[in-house]
């Protein structure tokens, strides 16, 4: 029979051997076979010679009746202040010098807190030095002491300088910083630049004993009637440096007073706009300059500049010699606006056949003959039975008619009527006055807008709106023809 077996078939295990059935058909002398650790969660099994034992699995470790991971240590273990290991699965500790319990938590006997998370035996930590600039902890046999820090030295009075003259080194003279840094010895004339002060030598350094208040003070050339007021020099008013001069620049020196430099880059502005003002001369000079009142038109007349004028606008200007339109000999002829380029007024003449009036009040269906020509009507019997209208004239030897003239321009509700409309809205339109005792119209003025504009739309002679004709005296009536016309001509369908 194999090892571990016994009997005629070697069908049993060999006891005398220490071998006993495995639980799987086989003879074994592992104390843990068949497993006796099946309940949950020690399910795995521990041979002794004490016997067998159910411990947790590899990884874990017993806490009670339960199994828990085993602990690892890492840079937090032992709270950063010992050694760390692992024993049965749990961290084990060995603490640094100055600490103790189980993860270094606290200090050990003769050690105290160091203020900074720590643990130290030294009596500087933490610093008992809060003075300033007397931070350095020395450990004497008696205790900590402080000293001064770096660079810093005792001032004889328990504090701590950089000062080469605390303490006084100089007796009865007075003391300063040298160049090298070193304390340096003098008899110091005194001054502490404070007029409310007596200032006087004495035998540490320098007294100032403020004088009486109201005592007279000056701190600058630029305020007087400065008085003394606990010490300190103050109140006073400005001196008012001003010369009246717009070619100088006034300023004030604390030390020398007034100051009136001349800058002849300066602009002494009169508030003329037509005058050149300058300082180049050292002087201020206003130079009349016409060119700044010329418009460059000569429909606005000979502009120059006369500040003085009493005529003059804001901006010292004066207009002269306005050119004006001749007057026409013809009701059927009218002189337009002022034209620019052209430097005249064109003549508008309306067409043959246009109702006129010629000023004679026994003729009637007055028209004009041609183009610009003379005014004519047909004689009438309206002079029966006094005489009869011998004269076509309106100074003849039966009839005198006297008329007047009427000039201004259309208005649409108080305003200007429109110089442009949209190229779909184009025409004309005529305003007419209509004799209350005859009836008969007479054509005031027509706005024809028959010119195109860059764009698109037309435009309108700027002189349309002109009113200027001779009418026999009487009350009219105004007429305003809406013409449908999109021309002067009169077709179309379309209304301004």
């Amino acid at each position: 029979c194999d090892e571990g077996f016994e009997g005629r078939f070697c069908d049993a295990c060999d006891e005398l051997a220490g071998y006993h059935a495995d639980g799987a058909g086989g003879c074994t002398t592992d104390a843990c076979l068949p497993d006796p650790c099946t309940a949950p969660p020690f399910r795995r099994c521990v041979a002794s010679e004490a016997g067998v034992r159910c411990e947790c699995p590899l990884g874990q470790h017993r806490e009670g009746e339960t199994c828990v991971v085993d602990e690892v240590c890492d840079a937090s273990s032992c709270g950063g202040r010992g050694g760390c290991r692992v024993e049965d699965g749990r961290v084990v500790c060995t603490c640094d010098a100055g600490y103790e319990g189980d993860e270094c938590e606290r200090c050990a006997a003769g050690y105290h807190d160091d203020g900074e998370g720590g643990c130290t035996d030294s009596e500087c930590l933490p610093t008992p030095c809060d003075l300033p600039n007397r931070g350095v902890c020395v450990e004497t046999a008696s205790g900590p002491r402080c000293d001064c820090d770096p660079g810093y030295h005792d001032d004889g009075s328990m504090g701590c300088t950089t000062n080469p003259c605390l303490p006084h080194p100089c007796g009865a003279q007075a003391c300063r910083t040298g160049g090298d840094g070193a304390a340096e010895c003098f008899t110091p004339v005194c001054d502490d630049g404070n007029p409310c002060t007596d200032d006087r030598p004495t035998m540490t350094g320098c007294a100032f004993v403020p004088l009486e208040d109201g005592s007279v003070c000056s701190t600058t050339a630029c305020t007087r009637d400065q008085v003394c007021s606990a010490g300190t020099c103050g109140g006073g008013t400005a001196v008012v440096c001003d010369d009246v001069d717009p070619c100088t620049a006034d300023t004030c020196d604390a030390v020398l007073g007034c100051r009136h430099a001349v800058d002849t880059a300066r602009v002494p502005d009169d508030g003329v706009a037509c005058t050149v003002d300058s300082c180049a001369s050292g002087s201020a000079t206003h130079v009349a300059t016409d060119a700044r009142c010329d418009d460059g038109r000569w429909c606005s007349g000979v502009e120059r500049c006369a500040p003085t004028d009493a005529g003059a606008d804001a901006d010292g200007c004066v207009v002269g010699d306005v050119p004006v339109a001749p007057v026409s000999s013809t009701p059927c002829a009218s002189y337009g606006g002022c034209d620019e380029a052209s430097r005249s007024f064109p003549l508008v003449t309306r067409p043959a056949g246009s109702v006129c009036d010629d000023g004679i009040g026994c003729t009637t269906g007055d028209v004009c003959q041609s183009a610009g020509g003379a005014c004519a009507g047909t004689v009438s019997g309206i002079c029966s039975p006094v005489g009869s209208c011998a004269s076509t004239t309106p100074a003849g030897d039966f009839v005198d008619v006297p008329t007047a003239v009427w000039q201004g321009r259309i208005t649409l509700d108080g305003a200007v009527p429109p110089t442009t409309v949209p190229i779909n809205a184009y025409g004309a339109a005529s305003v007419w006055a209509v004799a209350q005792d005859t009836g008969v119209r007479h054509l005031v003025g027509v706005l024809r807008y028959t010119s195109s504009v860059t764009g698109g739309g037309y435009r309108r002679d700027a002189n349309d709106d002109v009113i200027d004709l001779r009418l026999v005296p009487g009350v009219y009536d105004l007429l305003f023809d809406r013409d449908t016309s999109t021309s002067s001509s009169g077709s179309g369908d379309r209304w301004v």
